[in-house]
């Protein structure tokens, strides 16, 4: 019945959208226009890996969205704009009874990712926009981003991204979610031959509503299907001894028990066998942000302007790190796959500390490597680099927080050429980037851990996006792979998308994960594998 009902809403989401034209739909409102616009997806993905406890064989997401926005003008100037989003996902009804899914805990994840119903989910963006003279005022729920680099974040530090659900979409756009903010920007007339189209922009965060990076997090039960696969401490089942109370243990606790348990006993507890375990989801305490508390206010200040041929911008930011700082203080009791192997649930002191950095960014064209060869376009040179002071890691024995200064910076080139033979008549867009971290006075007497996972002082990653178009731009293929270096790890998706009109678009895509080291980086999503389509109807 709920497998029912689920794809009856579906087909009510998609035909109550196909009542609006597939062009921008204007209304009045007394006198005032009234733009509106939206779309309707619903999509799948199909795991490629097998049977693993962490991911689901066969059809293991039917993810929709239900996007609508709507601006009021109001004469030249002043404009209130709004966007609602509903997001869901069908799995949860179309396998609520399999037992497959009930065994491995991805039911339990319902309360999270089955329907995005938090205000900030629905909400997208709530502004108001003035536009006097030389200025532009905007207060509300919006996002603000900074910065040259496409798949690596540098200094677009202050909207935060909602990655819940993984995402096949690697652009940034799509995945921002917008914050409540004043922005105000000022455009002075100076035209000093070498500098001109300066602004300064001015963003503050009155912390209505503090929204943190929503990312993949361990634990089936929380994460769903995209909960990543670590593996945890190993423990030993003590209850053959026959003590009261003394059940499963970690390994790690052994020491402490020979300085409390008779010898003999401790002699048979170290002798029974060990079991490997599998980390579930955590257990966070004082991840509170207070409304309108100042602890949470944030301020930003970027310069921006024409020098000669080039764009340079200068920029700063104080506010919280939208990721959560952890500390391991203890183990909860294990639970068990169906097969028996522990999970173990960890206990974490959490919190958002300050973040406070100084940024650069710079892109201009290279007329000199415009080959007419290669269909004579420039490439576009971007670079990015940023300063962090006093960033709050954790040490990886120590299990204490300790703060480093950090520089990391990017480069980046967009390139279009022409390559006949593969398509006469389209260019290709070649995207290279490289990307590196460095954490300044790296201890040497432990590894450092942010956010939870493994940081190195040298950190690096490229990425290399490819795409073009066929059929008078109806068909665009594109091929992106990220390569991290450090953890030696790589990403790769291979994606199709096919724009049947302005109103319908077909997307048809794969996506893998590779990883040498365990527990580090993209290894942790080895079990990710999946083909996903997608279905758009736009109304706009």
């Amino acid at each position: 019945m709920r497998t029912i009902c689920a794809l009856f809403l579906a087909a009510l989401a998609i035909a109550t959208f196909m009542i609006f034209p597939a062009a921008a739909t204007t209304y009045s409102v007394g006198e005032l226009p009234l733009d509106v616009k939206g779309y309707v997806t619903q999509g799948g993905a199909i795991g490629l890996t097998g049977d693993h406890y962490d991911t689901e064989k066969g059809l293991q997401s039917a993810i929709f969205n239900l996007f609508t926005e709507a601006e009021l003008r109001y004469k030249s100037n002043l404009r209130f704009y709004t966007s609602l989003m509903l997001t869901g996902d069908w799995i949860y009804d179309i396998k609520h009874d399999q037992a497959e899914w009930n065994d491995k805990q991805f039911a339990k994840s319902r309360d999270r990712l089955y329907m995005d119903t938090e205000y900030w989910q629905v909400l997208k963006e709530a502004h108001v926009t003035w536009t006097p003279e030389h200025f532009l005022f905007r207060f509300g729920k919006q996002a603000v981003s900074w910065g040259e680099m496409d798949l690596f974040r540098i200094n677009d530090q202050i909207t935060p991204l909602y990655q819940r659900r993984g995402s096949s979409d690697v652009e940034l756009d799509a995945l921002r979610m917008p914050i409540w903010m004043l922005r105000a920007e000022y455009y002075p007339t100076i035209e000093a031959g070498w500098l001109k189209d300066l602004s300064a922009q001015f963003i503050f965060n009155p912390n209505i509503t503090f929204i943190r990076n929503q990312t993949p997090v361990p634990g089936n039960d929380v994460a769903g299907i995209w909960a990543p696969a670590m593996n945890g401490p190993d423990y030993i089942d003590a209850t053959p001894v026959g003590i009261p109370g003394l059940t499963w243990i970690p390994t790690a606790a052994l020491p402490v028990l020979k300085g409390m348990l008779p010898p003999p006993v401790y002699a048979a507890i170290a002798a029974l066998p060990r079991h490997n375990s599998v980390v579930g989801s955590w257990e966070l305490s004082n991840t509170e942000v207070r409304s309108f508390d100042s602890g949470g206010f944030e301020y930003g200040l970027r310069l921006k302007g024409t020098i000669g041929e080039g764009i340079l911008a200068l920029m700063g930011y104080y506010g919280l790190d939208k990721d959560i700082a952890l500390r391991v203080t203890g183990l909860s009791p294990v639970t068990f796959t169906k097969e028996g192997t522990p999970i173990a649930h960890v206990q974490f002191e959490a919190k958002y500390p300050l973040f406070r950095f100084v940024g650069a960014s710079y892109s201009n064209d290279i007329p000199a490597l415009a080959f007419s060869a290669l269909g004579g376009v420039a490439p576009l040179l971007r670079l990015e680099a940023m300063y962090a002071y006093q960033n709050t890691f954790t040490g990886e024995i120590s299990q204490q927080f300790r703060t480093y200064d950090e520089f990391r910076y990017g480069i980046g080139v967009d390139w279009k050429v022409k390559v006949p033979i593969l398509n006469p008549l389209a260019y290709f867009s070649i995207m290279p980037q490289l990307y590196a971290r460095r954490i300044l006075d790296y201890p040497s007497d432990e590894r450092l851990q942010y956010s939870g996972a493994l940081i190195k002082e040298n950190n690096y990653q490229a990425s290399l996006t490819l795409s073009t178009s066929y059929l008078h731009n109806k068909l665009n293929p594109s091929f992106t792979w990220i390569h991290d270096m450090t953890s030696r790890a790589d990403y790769y998706r291979y994606q199709v998308v096919y724009d049947y009109n302005d109103a319908w678009h077909f997307t048809l895509g794969a996506m893998q994960f590779y990883g040498a080291k365990a527990g580090e980086g993209l290894e942790v999503f080895r079990n990710k594998d999946q083909c996903y389509f997608k279905t758009t109807y736009k109304f706009n």
